[in-house]
């Protein structure tokens, strides 16, 4: 399962949290004041179990995804593997395939 979002979040200060709910303001459990860019949330049985992988992209998604599902990488393609998140036997087992290309888009 792969869950991605373009801007990330943290848990609310708890500060602001207690200002929100002193005033008599929505309820606030989380910020994306300080939070990363955006995140990338991976579950399977093949997946690292606490697994990080650094900075990635967005453009990672896609390669990552066709990677696991044992499907073709194109070669034109932006974005990498992000096969850090992979166990072991899962990449020594799957090598990578590449195609020239999925075509131009519509």
């Amino acid at each position: 399962m792969f869950v991605t979002a373009t801007h990330g979040i943290e848990v609310a200060p708890i500060p602001r949290r207690l200002r929100a709910e002193l005033t008599g303001g929505e309820r606030l459990s989380g910020v994306h004041d300080r939070a990363p860019e955006g995140f990338l949330f991976v579950h399977g049985p093949e997946v690292m179990r606490g697994a990080v992988f650094g900075r990635g992209s967005i453009v990672d998604v896609a390669p990552t995804v066709l990677y696991a599902s044992g499907l073709p990488v194109a070669r034109d393609s932006d974005g990498n593997i992000l096969a850090g998140i992979f166990s072991e036997s899962f990449t020594s087992s799957h090598p990578v395939t590449v195609i020239r290309s999925y075509g131009a888009r519509p």
